[in-house]
């Protein structure tokens, strides 16, 4: 077998949440780095990894094919969790996806979904959307994780079923378990989030008319009080440097 494989922040990141000696999916694997990585420091007997793009499938049949692990690698051409039978995994990872289609795929293979223990989700835009879906869908947030990687920010979750607490449009915007669990990088993420939020309320607040730019503003001024104050509390540590 090759030399193991070195993942990208991100992807590393996510394999340290894949709960050791369970098999795991990877849906949407594109070069099947997560999963061969996985399976090469045997953190977990057998994977799937999917895709619904031919063209990665085919890198990713080439990448398992040159590691030697096409007897413990399953490849499957699909959609979301079409490629899977209730049940037949209990850890799934969707990642590098929006999070629109992040939840549209949970929707979609709602039997598949129902019986799947845990979810490790990564969305590549719109976490506060998808925290929303979550919470709405009977999902609960059990771990949160930033990891800064290629100059930007990644939020990472790990998701099981059940109920999650009626959180703060403010907490749910910055990630609730990030919060409570002083993650590492919380000092530079409110930061950067409090910038946008101010560039923001600069922008509607000097040219919005309608009731809803109104609206926009208003909530504008409460997410930066809301999340000053939690720096200021001190609640986010003193982070570490990102750049």
């Amino acid at each position: 077998m090759d030399k193991a494989l070195t993942l990208p922040p991100r992807l590393e990141a996510l394999a340290e949440l894949v709960p050791p000696g369970r098999p795991v999916a990877d849906i949407g694997t594109d070069h099947a780095l997560l999963a061969i990585s996985l399976v090469q420091r045997a953190r977990v007997p057998r994977a799937i990894a999917s895709d619904v793009s031919p063209i990665c499938l085919a890198k990713a049949r080439a990448a398992v094919m040159a590691a030697g692990l096409t007897d413990r690698i399953d490849l499957r051409l699909g959609a979301g969790l079409t490629v899977l039978s209730p049940g037949e995994v209990p850890v799934v990872v969707i990642a590098g996806m929006g999070a629109q289609t992040i939840a549209a795929i949970l929707t979609e293979g709602d039997e598949t979904a129902r019986r799947t223990e845990l979810f490790l989700l990564q969305p590549m835009q719109k976490a506060s959307n998808l925290r929303r879906y979550l919470l709405a869908h009977g999902l609960r947030l059990t771990a949160e994780k930033l990891v800064w990687d290629c100059g930007r920010f990644y939020v990472i979750m790990s998701v099981v079923w059940g109920s999650m607490p009626a959180y703060s449009d403010e907490l749910l915007e910055i990630g609730p378990l990030l919060v409570t669990g002083q993650d590492p990088l919380l000092k530079p993420y409110l930061e950067s989030k409090i910038e946008r939020e101010k560039e923001i309320w600069t922008k509607v607040k000097a040219h919005a008319r309608s009731t809803a730019g109104q609206r926009r503003a208003q909530l504008a001024a409460r997410r930066i009080q809301a999340w000053e104050a939690l720096l200021h509390a001190g609640s986010c540590g003193q982070g570490n440097q990102h750049r």
